[in-house]
C-alpha cells in the first residue's frame, strides 16, 4: 500500500511539525500539535497530532482505536482522530481501514483579497443591485 493514504500536503505539514518540534523552525501559524494530557496513560511523552481520516464503509471506532488512533469524533466514514506524531506515517501506510488521512495545515489570513473574492466591493458599489449597500445603520443582535 505504501503511504498513499497520506496526501502530499499532509506529508509537508508533518515535516513542518517535526521541524518545529525539533526547534529547527518557528511555528508560522497554528498547527494542531498537542501535548498528551496528564491522565492519558496510553501515550508516551511524544507529541500528538490531529487528523481527519476517511475510512472504509462499516469501519468502527474500535477498529480505529485498535490501530493506535484516539478517536475524537466519527460520523459515517469520516473520523477526527489524534495519534503520536512519530507514528503518523506507519499508521497511514499500514492501516487496513483508513482510505485517506489529512493532517492540519497552517492557515494564513488573506484579508488583502477577501473583500474582492466574496464580492463585498461589488455590493458596496451597488454593482447589479438597485442601490449600494454598506451596512450603515444596520443593527445586529445575537440571541
Amino acid at each position: 500500500m505504501g503511504q498513499a493514504q497520506l496526501d502530499l500536503q499532509s506529508r509537508a505539514a508533518l515535516r513542518e511539525m517535526r521541524a518545529v518540534e525539533s526547534g529547527q523552525r518557528r511555528l508560522p501559524g497554528k498547527v494542531a500539535v498537542v501535548q498528551p494530557t496528564a491522565d492519558d496513560t496510553s501515550v508516551s511523552a511524544c507529541r500528538m497530532v490531529g487528523a481527519m481520516v476517511r475510512v472504509k464503509e462499516g469501519t468502527t471506532r474500535e477498529q480505529l482505536e485498535a490501530e493506535g488512533l484516539q478517536v475524537q469524533a466519527m460520523r459515517g466514514n469520516i473520523a477526527l482522530v489524534s495519534m503520536p506524531m512519530d507514528e503518523v506515517e506507519t499508521i497511514a501506510a499500514q492501516s487496513r481501514v483508513i482510505q485517506q488521512m489529512q493532517l492540519p495545515r497552517a492557515m494564513k489570513p488573506m484579508n488583502d483579497i477577501a473583500r474582492a473574492v466574496i464580492g463585498v466591493d461589488a455590493i458596496h458599489a451597488g454593482t447589479g443591485l438597485p442601490q449600494a449597500y454598506t451596512g450603515k445603520g444596520v443593527v445586529t443582535g445575537i440571541v
